[in-house]
């Protein structure tokens, strides 16, 4: 009995100890595992530096650079980052931060000088830029512009995302970080340099390059020539011809005859086929001479303006007197060129039906002419050639060939000066316009027209009078408009139609009503 009573009492003896024992172990490994109930260790920093935390109310944060460097501390208020990456990360970043818009006030500018120059680097949203009255010439230039000058040069570098800015009304409340990011878009890249010689004479040099980008393709296929948008092989092509000057009323548009010339793409071979026009639309006011236009000799005339169609045209009261040539296209075509008998003061302009579908959710959309247009005035079409002056004798009956391409580019290069001695004024001007076109297609054909445009003028001031005199003259195929905007976004074009010494614009000409881009040609000879 004792024997027994003493080994029970060694037992439980053992399994309390051991238990406790148990208790102990699971106690130690969690805490020490899970870093719970230490003491907390002294805070070590071998830095220059104390950490220091991010700031609660104001968004200021240090900046590192992609190694990790330390370069700044403050807000991002401008931010334009530029990437060539595949989908669907979005290629152009545009970024104007609230604080650009608050504390700024939509405009900033660093300056400094050095040994004899003077640089300043200008971001804003309204900044009057101007280089030569046949180049550029803007009040509310919107991007970045940067000024390098001495005592005898000058130059001025221009940038911007002209199709795509992004643009405040003033007279609205101010918001949060506004960010734009797109794939496809216009780019704006420009510089003007000039020089004083003798402090009587001012020689000047300018390029301005417009170019349509596509950041899904790569650096050799996006070229300063631009490229032709994605998804977009013509159906149909329309060929129109009006009168360039349908304000006189007569003597328009003398069309004979037209085909196309298709190259097409058939496996390995290239085959080339002449196409007929499938259809002729002729607008109210149309002549036939002689009555029947598919006789031998017979043409067609285009001459004035009617009554146009609230429907179609909402806002325009008036439209030039138009023939349509519609022409079927085979879907594998990479280059098509027209060729057409046209007389008189003529003006031949070229537009695209093809299959659009937009991917904005809950589903696909067919997008139509009409819902695109909605109750917007649209003219849809590009001009691609001109009459010479306006002739309406027949004179310059001729067979005029053109390619058919959508419009991807444009450059402008060109020379000034200036002379003053004394009361005498001279200055002069000429440049030379480069237009770039593609067919819609990513093999498809480039083809592009050039034309220039110069003045001299010159002016003796002979008190109390002043005699003074201008030579210009402006090519038809010279080009300076780019209007692709969307419905909320300034005009973008390289003139002012108003006064350059107004920086106020009114509120039609700040926002554009239609949505969707366009090209709209210079219409001065």
């Amino acid at each position: 009995m004792i024997g027994k009573v003493s080994t029970m009492g060694q037992n439980g003896i053992l399994l309390k100890v051991l238990l406790v024992a148990f208790t102990i172990g699971l106690l130690v490994n969690t805490t020490q595992g899970q870093f719970l109930n230490m003491e907390n260790p002294p805070y070590l920093n071998f830095g220059w530096l104390d950490y220091r935390n991010y700031r609660e109310n104001v968004p200021i944060y240090r900046q590192f650079d992609y190694f990790g460097n330390f370069m700044v501390e403050g807000f991002d208020a401008f931010l334009w980052e530029e990437y060539r990456t595949i989908r669907p990360a979005a290629g152009s970043v545009l970024l104007k931060g609230k604080m650009y818009q608050q504390w700024l006030n939509h405009l900033a500018i660093a300056r400094d000088a050095f040994a004899g120059w003077s640089t300043s680097l200008t971001i804003g949203n309204a900044v009057r830029t101007v280089f030569t009255p046949l180049t550029l010439s803007l009040t509310r230039y919107n991007g970045i512009r940067w000024d390098m000058a001495s005592d005898n040069n000058q130059f001025t570098v221009l940038t911007t995302r002209i199709s795509d800015p992004i643009k405040f009304w003033y007279l609205e409340p101010l918001g949060a970080d506004l960010l734009r990011s797109i794939n496809e878009g216009v780019y704006l890249l420009g510089g003007h340099w000039q020089t004083f010689v003798g402090g009587f004479l001012r020689l000047g040099a300018t390029y301005l390059n417009l170019h349509r980008y596509d950041s899904f393709r790569t650096a050799a296929e996006n070229s300063w020539k631009g490229v032709a948008i994605r998804d977009a092989i013509p159906d149909t092509i329309y060929v129109r011809f009006s009168d360039d000057s349908p304000e006189d009323g007569v003597a328009g548009a003398a069309i004979y005859s037209i085909y196309a010339t298709v190259k097409v793409r058939k496996g390995d071979k290239v085959v080339v086929e002449r196409i007929e026009p499938c259809k002729i639309i002729c607008s109210p006011g149309v002549v036939e001479h002689p009555p029947g236009y598919l006789q031998p000799g017979g043409y067609l005339e285009a001459s004035g303006e009617f009554q146009a169609p609230t429907k179609f045209y909402p806002g325009v009261y008036k439209v030039p007197v138009y023939v349509d040539f519609v022409f079927p296209m085979p879907r594998r075509a990479f280059e098509v060129e027209f060729a057409t008998l046209v007389a008189n003061d003529y003006r031949i302009s070229i537009r695209q039906v093809h299959h659009f579908t937009s991917t904005l959710p809950p589903a696909d959309i067919n997008v139509t002419g009409d819902l695109v247009r909605k109750d917007r005035p649209f003219y849809p079409y590009f001009p691609i050639r001109r009459a010479k002056g306006n002739v309406g004798d027949m004179s310059n009956k001729q067979v005029v060939r053109f390619q058919y391409g959508m419009l991807t580019g444009m450059t402008t290069m060109g020379l000034d000066a200036e002379l003053r001695i004394g009361n005498f004024h001279l200055q002069g001007e000429i440049v030379r316009s480069t237009t770039d076109f593609q067919y819609p297609v990513m093999i498809g054909s480039r083809s592009d027209y050039k034309d220039f445009a110069y003045y001299v003028m010159a002016k003796q001031e002979i008190k109390p009078f002043t005699i003074g005199g201008e030579l210009f003259s402006i090519g038809p195929k010279y080009y300076g408009y780019d209007n692709g905007q969307d419905v909320k976004y300034v005009y973008a074009y390289l003139w002012n139609k108003h006064d350059p010494k107004d920086r106020v614009l009114y509120r039609k000409y700040l926002f554009h009503p239609w949505r969707g881009p366009y090209w709209y040609f210079n219409n001065a000879r």
